[in-house]
């Protein structure tokens, strides 16, 4: 895709035009303890999905719980990341950032729960 015909579909706001899916990728070390800490609870989620052009890290679709693990990358991508939150919650979801390394993960999830 050229670069015109991109930035044209992102100023279009057009839904199908977004981050690519991680799901074929290993998880990351926060998501895994993330992860294991859920199952461990036997919590029905789902990684990685897809809501417009945005992927939820973790999904509790039955209470749309949006769970959102944010590493040291995230301090750059904030306005994406409100953004981000903005859409899910108008398409319903409840939004949970963790952030790591500041914050626990389990202790975190545990609230959350």
């Amino acid at each position: 895709m050229s670069t015109n015909l991109a930035n044209k579909r992102h100023l279009d706001k057009d839904l199908s035009f977004g981050w690519q899916s991680r799901e074929k990728i290993n998880p990351s070390y926060p998501e895994s303890v993330a992860i294991n800490f859920l199952k461990s609870k036997n919590i029905n989620f789902i990684r990685e999905v897809k809501e417009g052009k945005y992927f939820i890290d973790l999904a509790l679709p039955e209470r749309r719980i949006a769970i959102e693990i944010d590493g040291q990358q995230h301090e750059k991508r904030k306005q994406s990341d409100f953004n981000k939150d903005l859409y899910l919650n108008s398409k319903g979801w409840k939004v949970f950032r963790i952030k790591y390394p500041e914050q626990n993960i389990k202790d975190e999830l545990e609230k959350i729960i």
